[in-house]
């Protein structure tokens, strides 16, 4: 098994690819899986803790090297992706206290997903009772996406985070701008509707 079949996220994407365009599609795939073994084996790409990011990289420029639209494939894929997270999110919100539990340990949750220690510079806005509120200055994704040459790359992340963000019922989690849309960070926000 190649190793970016390993990557969970990203396989629906190749029978997508592969529905959409036939043996194209397949071709698509497996130079992008082709340039993800090249990267990897450098140790920098491999422990980079924006490492999630790469599938992203070699997708996008094998979409392009194609001559497909890899902004529009990628940020409908990473849109598609959101949904179906945020369709688990709201059937776990139906769970009595979920969403009270999940604010009241907001900062714990954003923690785990967005310290220091995984590559994040971040700013706290606010905190509970009324909001909690990140601006994630620098995120480690979009930094290996841009080092690699495909800032765009990320994209398909972002749109993920921001549709997922709307499967809460009780909270209003708001995620409007990223740093790669030309925006000054990535803004996180979730108070209690």
């Amino acid at each position: 098994m190649r190793e970016l079949d390993k990557q969970k996220f990203y396989t629906e994407l190749h029978s997508i690819l592969i529905k959409k365009y036939g043996h194209i599609g397949e071709k698509i795939w497996q130079q992008a899986a082709d340039e993800y073994d090249n990267i990897m084996s450098d140790p920098h790409f491999k422990n980079h803790k924006g490492a999630f990011g790469i599938p992203a990289v070699v997708l996008y420029k094998s979409l392009r090297s194609f001559g497909k639209d890899a902004d529009r494939i990628m940020q409908k894929y990473g849109d598609r992706k959101g949904i179906q997270r945020a369709k688990a999110l709201r059937m776990m919100t139906y769970i009595p206290f979920f969403e009270d539990i999940a604010f009241l340990n907001c900062a714990k949750i954003l923690d785990y997903s967005s310290s220091e220690k995984k590559g994040y510079k971040r700013k706290i806005v606010s905190e509970p009772p009324e909001m909690y509120g990140v601006d994630i200055i620098s995120c480690p994704m979009h930094e290996v996406c841009k080092e690699l040459g495909e800032e765009n790359a990320v994209l398909c992340i972002c749109h993920m985070d921001k549709n997922m963000s709307k499967g809460y019922r009780k909270l209003d989690f708001q995620r409007r701008t990223a740093i790669p849309e030309g925006e000054e960070y990535c803004e996180y926000r979730v108070k209690k509707k």
